[in-house]
């Protein structure tokens, strides 16, 4: 396979049970469908560890002018950028036909940090009533209105109070 980012030839790389494509020259990684949840699973630093193992040739390599459409090096169909999750400003490339995932340079070092950071924030939310400021937060990641959020709270906090009988009684 060619690298999608500088057609350079991927290298298959081993870490933690999954096997992996990357490239020297670019330092992007390619994973099948459904390796790179694979490798989240096996521990919270395994896209850590696998960024700092493979480093680009030289930094030019490394730098690339803007996004631009990448071509899926497993099927040749061209491949859409998405955001990794809806608040961060992690760019990554998808290909629909085989679903595999194109990760860049430093951006698996990216995710990791902002899922602890979002980890955080949310472990210091209460496990009970949220202020409206909260609501806002929570429906913005959530990509609903601040008034969807409310109406949704609404909902959930009547169904809470709701004594279920059975029928006929």
């Amino acid at each position: 396979m060619t690298c999608p980012k500088c057609h350079d030839r991927l290298e298959a790389v081993d870490i933690r049970g999954v096997r992996v494509d990357a490239c020297p020259k670019c330092a992007g990684i390619w994973f099948d469908a459904g390796e790179l949840k694979q490798l989240q699973a096996s521990g919270p630093s395994a896209w850590v560890d696998l960024e700092a193992r493979i480093a680009p040739r030289s930094e030019e390599a490394a730098v690339w002018p803007g996004h631009t459409m990448k071509v899926c090096p497993q099927c040749s169909l061209p491949m859409l950028a998405y955001r990794f999750l809806y608040d961060s400003n992690i760019t990554l490339d998808e290909c629909n036909g085989c679903g595999g995932v194109w990760v860049d340079d430093n951006e698996l070092a990216a995710m990791a940090e902002f899922l602890e950071r979002t980890e955080k924030e949310l472990a210091g939310l209460p496990k009970t009533k949220l202020t409206p400021e909260e609501m806002d937060r929570i429906a913005a990641k959530a990509r609903m209105s601040p008034r969807t959020a409310s109406g949704i709270g609404g909902i959930l906090s009547a169904l809470r109070s709701i004594t279920l009988r059975p029928p006929g009684q």
